[in-house]
């Protein structure tokens, strides 16, 4: 079994998709350079999770549990449309449009999965 991964982005957004059935994944992007697993420095700007099946959120920080066996752990304080993502979900969002990906405001989502 893999070890499970753990991002800490910059910045970061929730949208919603529904390619078959609804869900929610997450768009993180980097500033600059961070851990793997292993400990080596990775240059990774930006990264789209799998769909979130679980939030725990601790008060600074949401805690997304994702279907790709990763978590993303995001501070409330770097949530929105920042450089290091918008060119990407500007990307997303034309070339998927058929699929209706919709960005949303984290605190309007019912996050019992």
């Amino acid at each position: 079994m893999d070890k499970e991964q753990t991002y800490t982005p910059d910045c970061w957004v929730v949208f919603k998709t529904e390619e078959g059935q609804e869900h929610y994944r997450i768009l993180a992007g980097w500033d600059g350079n961070y851990k793997d697993k292993d400990g080596k420095f990775v240059k990774e700007e930006w990264k789209v999770s799998g769909g979130v099946t679980g939030v725990f959120d601790d008060g600074d920080y949401y805690h997304f549990y994702t279907s790709a066996n990763t978590t993303y752990t995001c501070s409330k304080h770097n949530w929105g449309m920042k450089d290091c993502i918008y060119h990407v979900w500007q990307t997303l969002s034309s070339e998927h449009q058929s699929t209706m990906l919709k960005k949303v405001d984290y605190t309007d989502i019912n996050w019992k999965l």
